[in-house]
């Protein structure tokens, strides 16, 4: 892969550890990322990813192609966590697979042309509900392969203790919603090969973007994957056009006409929280979009549990 390309990286949900040794550990991975001209910065808020991605330089969403999630779960780095705990409980009452269900939808709904993955190890995926507005939900195995003879590790960028896992990240369980671009790449798949996508996407001029808990480690990896391998990619695969996905809408009532865009039922959410709650919640107002984006209807929904196929939405 040319270096060149990882300028196209984005890796957010750099936290910085307390303690001395693990912010240290952390500032070396970081700067091992920004001196290959990945770019680097801090907390990314998975439902409201328009607004992150212009504080990441992205001034066109069609140009992120794919986003790499590691690490799921509801954590913020900025003083606000305790009130994100409270709002997830006690208020939206989500537990964990809901959380999952929502801020995968709100990914790929607010990138419509991106593909949108998700990998982490055991069995959340029992109970997770998907649903599909253009893309085809994908099931598969995590793949990231080794570098100098070592996995991945996944390890958290934010935990005082490192919290690094000692799970076999080559045997991750992984969803996701497939966009048009990378279609050709991974449909049909059971096993992706996690950093070469990344490289692929890079090369043909389109943003990456890595979000989750366990960002760090895991872009530190595929950097190092990239860079290690030399072999050109399928670049005749990587020209303009490709198919372009149209906006996802979504209605209210079973077959009602009148459907909404994303953006309509923000600024709905937006509207009420501000009428009906204390100020210390309207951060969450996101949240709260996404809540009702996903009890919307779309095409269809699809579980994640069944393993190695490719659900498409209803014609």
């Amino acid at each position: 892969m040319a270096g060149n390309a990882l300028h196209m990286w984005r890796v957010t949900d750099i936290a910085w550890p307390t303690p001395m040794a693990a912010y240290d550990a952390c500032m070396q991975n970081v700067k091992e990322l920004l001196r290959h001209g990945v770019r680097v910065a801090g907390g990314v808020d998975a439902f409201d990813i328009a607004s992150s991605c212009r504080s990441l330089g992205i001034r066109d969403v069609d140009s992120v192609a794919l986003v790499l999630w590691s690490g799921a779960h509801p954590r913020r780095h900025d003083g606000k966590n305790a009130l994100l705990q409270v709002e997830l409980r006690t208020h939206l009452k989500w537990p964990h697979t809901i959380f999952l269900a929502a801020a995968l939808d709100m990914l790929s709904s607010t990138l419509p042309q991106a593909t949108v993955l998700l990998c982490d190890e055991g069995d959340w995926a029992d109970s997770v509900l998907i649903p599909l507005d253009h893309k085809p939900l994908i099931t598969f195995r995590s793949h990231y392969g080794t570098f100098d003879g070592q996995n991945f590790r996944s390890e958290a960028s934010g935990f005082d203790d490192r919290h690094v896992r000692p799970w076999d990240t080559n045997r991750f369980v992984g969803c996701g919603l497939a966009g048009p671009f990378l279609q050709p790449f991974i449909l049909g798949q059971k096993e992706i090969d996690v950093p070469k996508l990344a490289s692929l996407v890079a090369e043909a001029g389109l943003h990456v973007i890595f979000v989750g808990e366990y960002t760090c480690a895991q872009s530190r990896h595929c950097l190092r994957r990239a860079l290690a391998d030399r072999t050109p990619s399928l670049r005749m695969l990587c020209d303009r056009p490709w198919e372009t996905l149209p906006e996802p809408k979504r209605g209210w009532k079973r077959g009602a006409e009148d459907v909404y865009s994303l953006q309509q039922y923000r600024e709905d959410a937006r509207e009420k929280v501000r009428k009906r709650h204390a100020p210390e919640r309207w951060p969450f107002t996101a949240m709260h979009a996404a809540n009702n984006w996903l009890k919307a209807l779309p095409r269809g929904r699809a579980c994640v549990s069944d393993f190695g196929h490719t659900m498409w939405p209803a014609v």
